[in-house]
């Protein structure tokens, strides 16, 4: 659970905490960014895949898996519960994601 609040906590935390632009040209778009690109783009160039939405499928029919069990499996209060803070903590994760593979570049 603590790892959870975390995880939520860094995420606002980049929401909401302005960053100097200055700070984010030097140590993402000049430093960090070319070389996730780089990288991201050579592996998803080796295959014919598109692996961004074949992850986000598999994203998407987890999370809608895991609802239908905890549906199944317990009271509905319980149930709904689950439900949302797996949905905030992938929310969290996907921010997060998004941030490091591009968002940042929207700070400049």
């Amino acid at each position: 659970m603590t790892w959870r609040l975390g995880l939520l906590g860094l995420a606002l935390a980049a929401l909401l905490v302005p960053l100097p632009a200055a700070l984010v040209e030097r140590f993402y778009s000049t430093t960090m960014f070319p070389w996730i690109q780089s990288s991201v783009t050579a592996a998803s160039n080796r295959t014919a895949v598109v692996w961004f939405d074949v992850m986000s499928a598999v994203v998407v029919l987890a999370f809608v898996s895991l609802c239908v069990r905890d549906l199944r499996r317990r009271a509905p209060g319980a149930a709904l519960w689950r439900i949302v803070r797996r949905l905030v903590t992938l929310s969290a994760v996907l921010y997060l994601a998004f941030l490091a593979m591009w968002g940042l570049n929207y700070r400049r």
